[in-house]
């Protein structure tokens, strides 16, 4: 796997909601490094540099701009790696084309349809008043989870494991199940912003 300058040095992914760390500068996922800073380690380290990492700095995070319906920078990937730009045919070529046959027709349809199909948000319950958005990549995960008529699955947040009870529409810790929010799909934005939304993936938005 080739690794870029966009790319996360912990999950090697490219890198959603990008944060800087004080001091050194080294650049990771908000929710990979917040991880690290807050894990039970006494004194975090960047993973980089080994430099000191002040937890203080992954708490109350805000960013006003933030856009709350962002879409995931790795890109959708349900229908594979994308392929190689062809060339536009020349207007002699395109003369020359045979009419399409009414199985590609439909297929356009279906593709065309597809596009327009309502991204799914999927959201956690505040402590005290309105919501937060699940990063998108965890949303991919829930959303095939659903797909797959599971009933459960588990994801994993700034180090902690997680379970998506898609039954009872819960979340809550593996290890400590006592304390569970309530979790909601909605479609598109426009049912999105019906929501009081707190922010995204732990960054506030107000």
């Amino acid at each position: 796997m080739s690794v870029t300058d966009d790319d996360c040095p912990i999950c090697t992914q490219k890198m959603l909601l990008p944060t800087a760390v004080d001091g050194c500068g080294h650049k990771f996922c908000f929710l990979c490094i917040k991880g690290v800073a807050l894990s039970v380690i006494a004194a975090p380290l960047c993973p980089m540099c080994r430099g000191p990492l002040n937890p203080a700095q992954f708490r109350k995070v805000v960013d006003k701009h933030l856009l709350i319906d962002m879409s995931d920078p790795e890109g959708d990937d349900d229908d594979g790696p994308s392929q190689p730009k062809r060339a536009k045919p020349s207007p002699e070529k395109e003369k020359d084309k045979r009419p399409e046959s009414p199985e590609a027709g439909t297929s356009q349809v279906a593709m065309a349809q597809k596009s327009k199909a309502k991204t799914a948000f999927w959201l956690y319950r505040a402590r005290g008043n309105g919501w937060w958005r699940f990063d998108p990549r965890t949303e991919k995960d829930i959303e095939a989870a659903r797909a797959a008529d599971q009933g459960k699955c588990e994801v994993m947040t700034c180090g902690v494991l997680y379970v998506i009870d898609l039954l009872n529409m819960k979340q809550y810790r593996k290890d400590s199940s006592h304390i569970q929010r309530e979790i909601v799909r909605v479609e598109g934005d426009v049912e999105l912003n019906r929501y009081d939304i707190r922010g995204l993936a732990g960054v506030s938005i107000k």
